[in-house]
């Protein structure tokens, strides 16, 4: 009937149509214990790559590709910490899991992260 419709599937008593498989594709949302410094780099340095997620992912990715630890400013660390919550593809909860063996935790992990985007150059 029409092009695609076997992509959709009707939702609710009104009949709308809604992509299937839309949900796969979003991310998982994830809470970390950063300090708040970290987390105030993370949102200032991600305007580039648009949400904080993606500048999140990338700067793992980075790390992981990296076979040289970053060095984090004993300031990151230092300060009191909060829960802060990023929905993660799974791919990017995994690299920053196997990050923290590296860093010693999931906290050091995203700060070493932050280091990534503050040394990364604007587009």
């Amino acid at each position: 009937m029409w092009p695609g419709r076997d992509r959709l599937r009707v939702v609710g008593k009104t009949g709308k149509f809604k992509a299937l498989g839309s949900k796969e594709l979003k991310g998982r949302p994830k809470r970390y214990k950063i300090p708040r410094e970290v987390e105030r780099l993370i949102s200032k340095y991600s305007h580039t790559y648009g949400t904080q997620s993606r500048a999140i992912q990338v700067a793992a990715e980075i790390l992981y590709r990296n076979p040289a630890p970053v060095t984090i400013p004993i300031d990151l660390l230092t300060g009191p910490l909060i829960g802060k919550t990023y929905k993660l593809p799974p791919r990017a909860i995994d690299v920053i899991a196997r990050l923290a063996k590296r860093y010693g935790t999931l906290g050091n992990t995203l700060a070493a992260c932050a280091v990534v985007l503050m040394d990364t150059p604007d587009l």
